[in-house]
């Protein structure tokens, strides 16, 4: 019995895996600017300020075979019964091993009652990015970024504990965005 579970384990771990490493190949050059966006704020959404970026479900399984620049840690977060893991960034990472969150900043996928998915501005964003200051015409995220996310969020959202995360992140950001307008 126990190795047919242990098994099981290796199997989900090892399709987790896989399914992160083919997300980080699709969205390997997605960048909300036609630049490395960090050039205008000195890369300020990098700086280790103690918030750190969570990971999605199971990201921490790829992660953890490419620990360069970053420290993983529990948060006090738990969906579907598994604790959401945090990543704390030294600001000195490698591009190709950015976390999802990272990849799709300053944006989120948000899931709705009714199960539609889009992307919005990431309201834990505000203060640090200046791609959300809408006074500046040079300055904004190329509608090309947007789809990525997009399309980057579907592919997501097909697995059943991913969706869940989503679903409640959709929720702690619609409560954020209430008392920061």
């Amino acid at each position: 019995m126990y190795k047919l579970n242990f098994q099981k384990f290796m199997s989900e771990m090892t399709d987790y895996i896989n399914f992160y490493e083919e997300l980080y190949k699709k969205t390997s050059i997605m960048e909300p600017m036609l630049f490395d966006c960090g050039l205008l704020c000195s890369r300020k959404c990098c700086e280790n300020n103690g918030k750190g970026m969570l990971l999605f479900p199971h990201e921490e399984d790829y992660l953890s075979l490419h620990n360069h620049g970053f420290e993983i840690k529990d948060s006090e977060i738990a969906v579907s019964g598994n604790k959401i893991r945090i990543l704390y960034c030294t600001g000195i990472c490698s591009r190709s091993l950015r976390p999802v969150s990272c990849r799709i900043f300053p944006l989120f996928p948000f899931v709705d009652s009714s199960g539609r998915i889009f992307v919005d501005f990431d309201p834990r964003a505000l203060g640090t990015c200046p791609l959300l200051f809408t006074d500046m015409q040079d300055i904004y995220i190329r509608g090309i970024f947007r789809l990525k996310v997009l399309e980057t969020a579907i592919m997501l959202s097909r697995d059943p504990v991913i969706l869940d995360f989503l679903k409640m992140m959709s929720g702690e950001l619609e409560v954020i965005k209430r008392f920061r307008l």
